[in-house]
């Protein structure tokens, strides 16, 4: 397992695998205060299925182009399936 999330307000993600990393998350229109900050964002399906990345920690170099794409793709899937597993 190369994820780990966890839900709050915000809702911390770590990958655990190389390129190892931290971030807080939010998702959703509740979160408008937060998209000022985000380093990465998803605008979703829409309003309310958007989600937000920000204050990175890195324990390794920052990927870049498509790799830090293919990352926060990952990182949003993770999270979206441990929202699911919480129903």
């Amino acid at each position: 397992m190369s994820w780990e999330v966890s839900l709050g307000a915000p809702g911390r993600v770590h990958h655990l695998a190389w390129p190892r990393f931290s971030a807080s998350w939010t998702s959703g229109s509740g979160a408008a205060e937060d998209s000022a900050k985000a380093d990465w964002t998803d605008p979703g399906a829409g309003e309310f299925d958007s989600l937000r990345l920000f204050a990175f920690a890195w324990l390794d170099p920052v990927p870049v182009g498509a790799a830090f794409e293919q990352l926060m793709q990952e990182a949003g899937l993770a999270i979206e399936t441990r929202l699911l597993e919480a129903m």
